[in-house]
C-alpha cells in the first residue's frame, strides 16, 4: 500500500484539487491521509464531504502545529509500506505513483521524481540513477536535487527516528527531513526524467512569503549539522557543501531580506571560519566578504533593494506580469 499525506491549514480554496489528483491515481492499493492542521476556514467541511464520497480518504484534525508536525502525524497513522507527500496547494501528476513504483526493485528506500514548476519549467536534478545516502546528502546540501519532500516515495520504516523540529524553523525543514531520511536509507534512486508533481509557487503561503529570523536559520544549521554528523561518516565534500549552503542562506535569506548581524558573534564567526578553510567560487567568496562585514551587509541589501525596485518599475511600465 502507498499512503499519501497532505497537511492542510486553511486550504479551502484549493484542497479539492490536491485530493482529486491523489484519488485519481492508477494504483489500486492507496490511502490518502489529510491532516487538518487546526484550520479555521471551511477546510474540514470540504474534507468531510470528500471522505463521504471516497473511503480511501482519512481525516485527522490536530491543534495547529505547522506543516512538518502535520506530516509526521500523518506518517504515524499511515498503513502503507510507502509514503508520499503532497502540499495542499499542489497536485500530483496523473500516474505519478505508478511511475515511481516502476523503479522499485526491492533495494531502494527512496525514489525521487521531478517537478513541474508553475507550469513554466521542469526542475532538473544534477544527479540521477542509483546513488548512495552520502551522495544524496551532498546533492541535497548543494542544491543538485530537489529539497522538498513532494514528488517522491519513501519507505515508511525510514521515519522511525525523526526528531521534532521547533516552530521557529519554518523554512528548509523539508531539507532537514530529507537528510534524516537519507541517513536511514540503504539506496536512493533519482528518476530525473519522470515528472510526477505540479508545484505551485503561491506568494501568500507562509513558508514562501514569511522571512525566517536569523535565530531560526542558526537553529536549522545546528540541526542539519547533527543530522549529517551523527548519522553519517561526513566526508570533506559534504561538510564543504554544508558550509556553502550556510553562506547562501545567510546571504539570500537574511541579509537580502533586510536583517543584519554581527560577524563577530560566535555562531556567525564559526561559519566564517569554516568557509575560510575551503575552496570557494567567486560568488561564494563574494558572499563571504559581505557576511564578514556589517557595513557590507547593509550595502548589499540597499543595492539589492534598489535593483528589485527598478525591476518592478520596468515591468509595470512595460505591463509585464
Amino acid at each position: 500500500m502507498i499512503s499519501v499525506i497532505i497537511p492542510a491549514f486553511n486550504a479551502a480554496d484549493y484542497i479539492e484539487r490536491a485530493i482529486k489528483s491523489v484519488l485519481t491515481q492508477d494504483v489500486t492499493d492507496l490511502e490518502l491521509i489529510v491532516v487538518n492542521d487546526g484550520s479555521s476556514d471551511k477546510t474540514l467541511d470540504i474534507l468531510q464531504q470528500a471522505a463521504a464520497r471516497d473511503s480511501r480518504l482519512k481525516i485527522h484534525t490536530i491543534k495547529n502545529s505547522g506543516a512538518f508536525a502535520a506530516r509526521i502525524h500523518g506518517v504515524k497513522n499511515a498503513s502503507g509500506e510507502w509514503i508520499s507527500f503532497v502540499d495542499a496547494d499542489d497536485t500530483m501528476r496523473p500516474k505519478a505513483l505508478s511511475s515511481l513504483m516502476a523503479f522499485d526493485n526491492g533495494d531502494r528506500d527512496i525514489i525521487v521524481g521531478t517537478l513541474n514548476l508553475n507550469n513554466e519549467q521542469v526542475f532538473r536534478h544534477g544527479i540521477s540513477g542509483d546513488i548512495s545516502p552520502t551522495e544524496y546528502t551532498g546533492a541535497i546540501l548543494s542544491g543538485n536535487t530537489s529539497i522538498g519532500n513532494y514528488g517522491k516515495l519513501f519507505k515508511r520504516k525510514l521515519f522511525s527516528h525523526i526528531p521534532d523540529i521547533p516552530r521557529e524553523i519554518f523554512q528548509n525543514e523539508d531539507l532537514l527531513l530529507l537528510l534524516h531520511l537519507s541517513s536511514q536509507a540503504a539506496r536512493i534512486y533519482i528518476a530525473s526524467d519522470t515528472i510526477t508533481y505540479d508545484y505551485l509557487f503561491r506568494n501568500d503561503s507562509i513558508s514562501k512569503s514569511a522571512t525566517m529570523p536569523l535565530e531560526g536559520w542558526l537553529a536549522l544549521f545546528g540541526l542539519i549539522e547533527k543530522a549529517i554528523i551523527i548519522h553519517q561518516k561526513v566526508s570533506p565534500s559534504i561538510y564543504e557543501a554544508f558550509t556553502r549552503m550556510r553562506l547562501l542562506r545567510l546571504y539570500e535569506n537574511v541579509i537580502l531580506c533586510g536583517s543584519f548581524f554581527d560577524p563577530a558573534a560566535p555562531r556567525i564567526k564559526s561559519i566564517i571560519t569554516d568557509a575560510s578553510k575551503i575552496a570557494l567560487s567567486e560568488r561564494d567568496s563574494k558572499m563571504l566578504r559581505i557576511i564578514s562585514s556589517l557595513s557590507a551587509q547593509k550595502t548589499a541589501y540597499r543595492l539589492h533593494h534598489w535593483k528589485q525596485k527598478a525591476k518592478h518599475t520596468i515591468k509595470k511600465v512595460l505591463h509585464i506580469k
